[in-house]
């Protein structure tokens, strides 16, 4: 694997991939994911990977996907996603084992990796996984009165897919982003991060017919959802100022996938 074509597999899926060594994490998160996993004790010795879905064209390959009609396609394309991430770039370093295993099953087929540990998506642990804190440490997840966090690329056209851990492989230094590494001294990198949005005027709060927005303060969400929830509501499947942000308007969501997540 070299690091060239790892980037192009995430670029032309739509994707943004950080990898963390365990022993390097907060100590908040650590505890949050040693409790998500089965064992806890593993988190020492792998590396959590975090992958998000950053512009459009994540949406658009899901399209052709076959089983796009399910409950929840997006969860069940992002975990089919991994699996060939996994397969493809991060197996097992011994390559004696790995083409062995290629031998038996084919490439076409996942060889089953026991050092291999999903964290999110999957349903016990939807709300133990601090997707948003992890973010922050990777430099995606940026605070703004949308109540959205932003990317530094993509703004508000970003959003966490899966987080596993895997003792299977190494990735290379390019890919380890260090707690901290996003920040200026002295900030962490959430209050580093909302420097984003200073001296912008704001289109997110005019456009918002709810006036849910104002600077300096959280969204309103009661009056948020109080205007968006009714079906005949010009947001209930759209969001004006989410679209306003300026910051990557050239990645934003094609409609109907917004209207999916919205509904």
């Amino acid at each position: 694997m070299t690091a060239d074509t790892l980037s192009f597999w995430l670029h032309t899926h739509g994707l943004s991939l950080c990898a963390f060594r365990g022993v390097d994490l907060p100590d908040d998160i650590a505890t949050m994911v040693a409790t998500a996993a089965p064992v806890p004790e593993l988190l020492a010795t792998s590396q959590l990977l975090l992958l998000a879905n950053v512009g459009p064209r994540f949406w658009r390959r899901l399209q052709t996907y076959p089983h796009r009609t399910n409950h929840n396609p997006v969860d069940d394309y992002s975990l089919d996603l991994v699996a060939e991430l996994q397969r493809r770039f991060l197996r097992n370093t011994n390559r004696a084992v790995t083409d062995e295993i290629d031998a038996t099953l084919g490439d076409d087929t996942v060889a089953v990796d026991t050092n291999f540990v999903q964290l999110y998506p999957t349903p016990a642990n939807q709300d133990h996984i601090p997707l948003m804190r992890l973010g922050a440490l990777a430099g995606w997840n940026v605070p703004s009165p949308l109540g959205l966090g932003l990317h530094p690329e993509y703004g508000p056209w970003s959003a966490y897919r899966a987080a596993w851990l895997t003792q299977s492989t190494r990735l290379p230094e390019t890919y380890r982003i260090k707690p901290g590494e996003f920040a200026s001294p002295g900030l962490n990198a959430l209050q580093n991060s909302a420097s984003l949005c200073l001296g912008c005027d704001a289109p997110c709060a005019s456009a918002c017919p709810a006036d849910a927005i104002h600077l300096g303060r959280d969204i309103n969400l009661e009056r948020c959802y109080a205007h968006r929830v009714p079906e005949t509501s010009d947001c209930h499947i759209d969001c004006a100022a989410r679209k306003a942000c300026p910051i990557g308007a050239d990645h934003h969501y094609d409609d109907d996938q917004l209207a999916h997540h919205m509904s």
